[in-house]
């Protein structure tokens, strides 16, 4: 299966490194583990993509905090529309940040995305979001895959963005004590 994860920053970056067991796997969120599983799997880091205009700084404030859903903004989407040649060469798509991953989701609801979407999502509830951003973060969520990394969150994000909950997992939780 060919996969694309994309992260915020500093991930290209460090595989060497984690490669030689000098760096913790866990940030790549099983990108290299399933690379190990002979997936064809690639690790874009979005900031080498950034596109920063003044004119869009303009606006910026106004669209982030009424109309894109929340964690996600206007660059992130502007950034985003030109590399989509590259991630629709994959099968899956998997954003690891919530602001990437429901600008994936954007672009997917747009129609611009025809990719599956798996968005790994942390802290979500915690940030408010207005009635219009409310009513297309349900709309994304309904047609994206989600990953959260606690139990604590799961009944909340059902409700709230009304996830099907088959649509939605909660991280592994490792089990075992110190002595």
């Amino acid at each position: 299966m060919r996969i694309v994860f994309l992260y915020s920053s500093g991930r290209t970056d460090n595989v060497k490194e984690v490669n030689q067991g000098l760096g913790a796997s866990e940030l790549y969120f099983g990108a290299l583990e399933l690379r190990n599983r002979e997936h064809d799997v690639k690790i874009l880091d979005i900031d080498k993509f950034l596109i920063d205009n003044k004119i869009i700084n303009l606006f910026q404030r106004v669209i982030n905090q009424n109309i894109l859903p929340s964690r996600s903004d206007l660059k992130l989407v502007l950034t985003m529309i030109p590399i989509l040649g590259k991630i629709s060469k994959y099968d899956i798509v998997v954003g690891t940040t919530s602001g990437i991953a429901l600008v994936l989701g954007l672009l997917q609801l747009l129609g611009l995305l025809r990719k599956p979407v798996i968005g790994i999502h942390y802290s979500l509830l915690n940030y408010p979001q207005r009635r219009l951003q409310l009513k297309l973060m349900k709309k994304i969520f309904a047609r994206t895959w989600s990953q959260i990394f606690g139990e604590g969150e799961l009944s909340g994000m059902l409700e709230c963005f009304e996830i099907p909950r088959v649509c939605i997992e909660v991280s592994q939780t490792l089990n075992h004590s110190i002595h």
